[in-house]
């Protein structure tokens, strides 16, 4: 992560803390070239695998959308060469 104030690569995170929803982990951050401190928040879906009947859920509703996405399509046609062999 790179520090807001000098874009220095190098920092660490010094405290970390999930959301009361669970959504979120809040970082706080210092960087070791100009000691500034900062926060940062990611989402705490990025970090952790789906199991489940959320997994089964979002498969789901992902498959049904493909669904009708090939059945909308059209098939592709190879254009016809200018050049006749």
């Amino acid at each position: 992560m790179r520090c807001q104030s000098c874009g220095s690569d190098n920092t660490n995170v010094i405290d970390s803390r999930e959301s009361k929803d669970g959504l979120q982990i809040r970082r706080r951050r210092a960087c070791l070239d100009c000691q500034w401190r900062f926060t940062t928040y990611e989402k705490a879906v990025d970090e952790r695998p789906i199991h489940g009947p959320t997994f089964n859920v979002v498969r789901k509703e992902i498959e049904t959308v493909l669904m009708k996405l090939s059945d909308s399509m059209l098939p592709v046609r190879e254009p016809e060469s200018e050049y006749q062999i």
